[in-house]
C-alpha cells in the first residue's frame, strides 16, 4: 500500500471508513496506484541507465556480448542474430570512418523497413554520428528540402528502385552530397551514386574500437525525425542520446517487455513510433523484432502466428483494416499478450479487442516533437491515459488542458494574462511543460523561429514555458483522458501529420491560383481527416477546366508526399476571411465535402486518371456510405 493510500485512509479513519469502502467511493484511487507504480518503475529504470551511460548502442553491444546467437531481427522469414547484425553494423562503421565526418555532421537515411536499416543506423551509432530519417513517401521538392535543411553530409538509400529514382530526380538540388545505395551494384546505378555493398565487401566485420565514439554526451543528437505542423515544410525534430535512453525504457515499465518478447513492427522505422518506441525498446531489452516491409492486412495475423509474436504496434487505421477482413477461424489464435499504439477509436476498440482476443491494449498519445505523452494502462476503451491531480503532482513537469479559441487555435487568457484550465468533460488544448531531459530551444534543427511557434509562454506563472501540441483532449470524472481532435493548421491522414500551410503554399505557386485555404475533413470509414483545398482562381471562375485539374494533380504529385495531396477541391470566386483578414476554416471544415451544403464546384482526386473529377451525387453517396476507398 502506497503512502498516498495510507494517508487517504488515515484521513477518513475518524469516521470509521474502511479502505474497501474508500475505494468504492473514489474508484480512481486504485487507478492512481497503478499509474504511479509504473512511473516509479520507469524513473528507476531511466535513472540507472543514465547513470551508467547506457546509450542505445551500448545496450546493443552488451546483448551481442552476452547473447550473440539470439535472434534479433526476423524479416521475410530470414533470421538475423545479434552477432550477425553487429557484424554488418561494424562493416558500415568501418566504411563510414573513411568519409572523414566530423563531430556534429549527420547523414540522411532514405530507407524502407528492412534489416539494412537497423544495422546501418547502428553502424553510425558506433561512430557517434546522428542520422536524419527521411520519409519514404517524400519525393521532388519536399525530399530535397529535408536533405538540405539538415545539412546532410551524405545520403544512404535502400536499393528500392522507386527511392533510387526519386533521389535521381533531385540530384541537381542536392549536388555535392554523395549518395550511397544498399542492395545493388554500381552497374545498375546512376554514375553519381555509389554502391554501398561494394564498399562493405572490402572491410571486416569485427568489433570496432569503442574509442571511435568516446565523445558521446547526453545531449548529443542521436537522430532527427521529420514532423509537419503549423510552420510549413517538414521540420527535423531532435532526438538526443538522453531521450533515446528514456524512450528505450518505456515498454519495460509499461508492458513489462523482456528479452523473451517478440515484437511485430510493420510501422515505418523513419517515424518515431516504429523507430524508438519499437526498435529502441527491443534493443534495450535484448528482445526480438519481426520486421515487416509494410503493413498487410492479409499477412498480419499469419506473420504473428508463424513467429509466435507476443506484442505488436498499431495505429488506428491498421486496426480498422484488420477488422474489414472476413472473419477467420484462427482470428484469436496467437501468442500476443499486448498491443501498443495510438489512434484506436472508441467505436471499434471493443470489436477489435474481442474478435482478435487481445488481452491488453496500451493506447498512448505523444508527438515526435513533443516533450511528453500519455499511456492507458487500464484497458479503458477509448482512453489515451490518465491525469489525476495526484498523478500530476507526482510528475516532475506539468501537463494541462486549457481553454482555446477554435478560430485562432490559441489559448484563451484570463484578465491576468494566464491560461485557463478547463473543467471535467470540457475539451481543452494540451500544453506540456518540459521534463529535464528536453531543452525547449532544441526541439528542431535549424531556424529557432520554428521552435518559438510551438511554445506558449507565461502559461500559469510569469516566465514558464509550455509546448503546444495543437491537440484537443478532455477528461472524465475518473481522470481518464481522451483525444478529440487536432486544431489549427495540422491534421492527420494515413498515419501522417499534414501541414495545411505547406499544402497551401504549394497550390499557391500555380500561376492560375490566386489563393488556397487547406483543411481536413472527415470521411466515413476512414480514420483521421482527408485533405481538402478551397481554391480561388485568378480569373475568379467558379469552374475548374480539365487542363487545370490535371495541372493541379501533377503539381501536387511533384511537390507533395502522397498523404498530403488534397483529396477534395472546392472552387470559390472569393475566399472567406475573418474581420482581421485571416482565412476562415471552421465553417469550411463543418461543411466538409457535402454537395447538399456547398453551392460551389467540388472535385475529388482520381489517381487512375491522374486528375480531379467532379464530385457527383452517386460518388458522394458512396463516400458517405464508406464504400469508396481514398
Amino acid at each position: 500500500m502506497s503512502m498516498y493510500q495510507k494517508a487517504a485512509i488515515g484521513a477518513l479513519g475518524a469516521v470509521g471508513t474502511s479502505y474497501a469502502a474508500y475505494k468504492l467511493m473514489f474508484p480512481w484511487l486504485a487507478l492512481d496506484s497503478k499509474d504511479i507504480a509504473m512511473r516509479e518503475k520507469f524513473m528507476e529504470f531511466v535513472t540507472k541507465s543514465v547513470e551508467n551511460k547506457l546509450f542505445i548502442i551500448e545496450r546493443f553491444e552488451r546483448h551481442v556480448t552476452e547473447n550473440p546467437d539470439k535472434y534479433f531481427v526476423i524479416f521475410e522469414d530470414r533470421l538475423y542474430t545479434y552477432q550477425q547484425v553487429d557484424e554488418e553494423a561494424n562493416k558500415i562503421a568501418r566504411v563510414v570512418k573513411t568519409w572523414n565526418l566530423q563531430k556534429g555532421d549527420l547523414v540522411a537515411l532514405y530507407m524502407s523497413n528492412e534489416p539494412a536499416f537497423v544495422w546501418t543506423f547502428l553502424g553510425f551509432q558506433k561512430l557517434g554520428i546522428p542520422v536524419s530519417l527521411l520519409n519514404c513517401n517524400l519525393t521532388h521538392a519536399p525530399l530535397a528540402h529535408c536533405i538540405n535543411v539538415c545539412d546532410a553530409k551524405a545520403v544512404v538509400c535502400s536499393g528500392d528502385p522507386d527511392l533510387v529514382n526519386a533521389l535521381g530526380e533531385i540530384r541537381s538540388s542536392i549536388s555535392g552530397i554523395p549518395v550511397y545505395v544498399h542492395g545493388t551494384d554500381s552497374s545498375s546505378l546512376p554514375s553519381s551514386f555509389t554502391s554501398l555493398p561494394e564498399l562493405v565487401a572490402t572491410v571486416p566485420g569485427d568489433q570496432t574500437p569503442k574509442e571511435w565514439r568516446t565523445q558521446i554526451q547526453n545531449y548529443d543528437p542521436l537522430a532527427y525525425i521529420y514532423t509537419s505542423g503549423t510552420t510549413g515544410l517538414p521540420k527535423p525534430a531532435l532526438l538526443t542520446q538522453l531521450k533515446g535512453i528514456v524512450m528505450g525504457e518505456l515498454l519495460r515499465a509499461q508492458v513489462n517487455l523482456s528479452d523473451e518478447d517478440i515484437m511485430y513492427t510493420c510501422l515505418p522505422l523513419y517515424h518515431s513510433t516504429g523507430f524508438y518506441v519499437g526498435l529502441f525498446n527491443v534493443i534495450a531489452r535484448g528482445a526480438t523484432v519481426v520486421l515487416s516491409r509494410k503493413f498487410s492486412s492479409s499477412h498480419f495475423w499469419e506473420d504473428c502466428r508463424k513467429h509466435k509474436v507476443t506484442g505488436f504496434q498499431y495505429i488506428g487505421e491498421l486496426c480498422r483494416f484488420l477488422l474489414l477482413r472476413p472473419p477467420h477461424p484462427k482470428d484469436g489464435e496467437h501468442c500476443i499478450r499486448f498491443a501498443y499504439g495510438n489512434g484506436l477509436r472508441e467505436d471499434i476498440w471493443e470489436e477489435f479487442q474481442t474478435r482478435f482476443k487481445i488481452p491488453h491494449i496500451f493506447e498512448f498519445f505523444a508527438a515526435t516533437d513533443g516533450p511528453s505523452g500519455f499511456v492507458n494502462l487500464h484497458n479503458k476503451k477509448g482512453a489515451i491515459g490518465r491525469l489525476s491531480p495526484y498523478v500530476a503532482w507526482r510528475d516532475n513537469f506539468s501537463r494541462i488542458l486549457v481553454k482555446f479559441d477554435l478560430a485562432t487555435a490559441e489559448p484563451i487568457r484570463d484578465k491576468n494574462g494566464r491560461c485557463i484550465r478547463v473543467k471535467t468533460g470540457e475539451p481543452g488544448l494540451l500544453l506540456t511543460a518540459f521534463p529535464p531531459y528536453i531543452k525547449p530551444d532544441d526541439i528542431y534543427l535549424g531556424d529557432k523561429k520554428q521552435v518559438e511557434k510551438k511554445l506558449v509562454r507565461d502559461v500559469m506563472v510569469k516566465g514558464d514555458i509550455y509546448f503546444n501540441y495543437g491537440d484537443i483532449l478532455y477528461q472524465d470524472k475518473d481522470y481518464f483522458v481522451y483525444f478529440t481532435d487536432r486544431i489549427g493548421d495540422t491534421f492527420r491522414w494515413k498515419g501522417e501529420n499534414v501541414s495545411t500551410l505547406e499544402v497551401a503554399n504549394v497550390l499557391s505557386t500555380l500561376d492560375f491560383v490566386l489563393d488556397a485555404n487547406v483543411y481536413g475533413v472527415t470521411v466515413p470509414g476512414h480514420d483521421g481527416r482527408a485533405g481538402m483545398a478551397c481554391v480561388v482562381l485568378k480569373d475568379r471562375s467558379a469552374e475548374l477546366k480539365d487542363d487545370l485539374r490535371k495541372a493541379i494533380y501533377r503539381h501536387c504529385v511533384d511537390n507533395l508526399p502522397k498523404y498530403a495531396r488534397p483529396l477534395f477541391l472546392r472552387i470559390q470566386t472569393d475566399m472567406l476571411l475573418t474581420s482581421t483578414h485571416k482565412q476562415k476554416k471552421v465553417e469550411l471544415v463543418k461543411e466538409g465535402f457535402d454537395i447538399n451544403k456547398i453551392p460551389h464546384s467540388l472535385y475529388v482526386i482520381d489517381n487512375t486518371a491522374q486528375t480531379y473529377v467532379p464530385l457527383t451525387e452517386p460518388l458522394f453517396l458512396r463516400l458517405m456510405a464508406g464504400n469508396s476507398k481514398l
